[in-house]
């Protein structure tokens, strides 16, 4: 039959077609300054993922805390499968106050899908029950989507984002 069109508009991803999947779209890296150029991608089934925001650029702000200051990671991921993802920086891996909100489409002016800051009982390696954040979104697989790892005001730090996949 014909081919099928996979190009999907978004300069961030490496399009193909698989013959058994259909339309592919592999991120190449996550933005910045609105290119992109970061390698930090976490794989489609989800993982741990390990990093510091120390010394990082302040770009990205997300709508549910003050953000502007602080350094921010940015990951691109594409699950593998649809529903309801559960992203979050709970646990003693991660050592500041976070913020977390996932854009989709580009990472600089894609529409915001989710932002959390402080979620009752995600506590982090500070002395406190609700620093930490997680992010319930609805996922289609095959779109690429860029989570950010910010900070609330000023802070930054080590953190262990958990990306579990639908």
């Amino acid at each position: 039959g014909s081919g099928l069109d996979c190009d999907d508009g978004n300069a961030c991803t490496d399009d193909r077609c698989d013959p058994a999947a259909g339309c592919m779209h592999t991120p190449r890296v996550p933005c910045a300054a609105g290119t992109c150029s970061s390698p930090f991608v976490v794989p489609p089934e989800g993982g741990v993922v390990t990093g510091s925001t120390t010394g990082a650029g302040a770009a990205e702000a997300g709508t549910c805390a003050p953000t502007a200051l602080s350094p921010e990671v940015v990951y691109a991921w594409t699950p593998a499968t649809s529903g309801t993802a559960t992203i979050a920086s709970c646990g003693t891996g991660t050592s500041y106050d976070t913020v977390l909100y996932m854009r989709s489409g580009t990472c600089l002016s894609g529409p915001e899908v989710a932002c959390n800051d402080d979620t009752p009982g995600c506590g982090t390696g500070e002395p406190n029950d609700h620093h930490g954040s997680r992010l319930t979104p609805i996922v289609t697989a095959g779109e690429t989507y860029f989570i950010v790892v910010d900070g609330y005001n000023d802070r930054a730090g080590t953190f262990a984002l958990s990306v579990t996949s639908p």
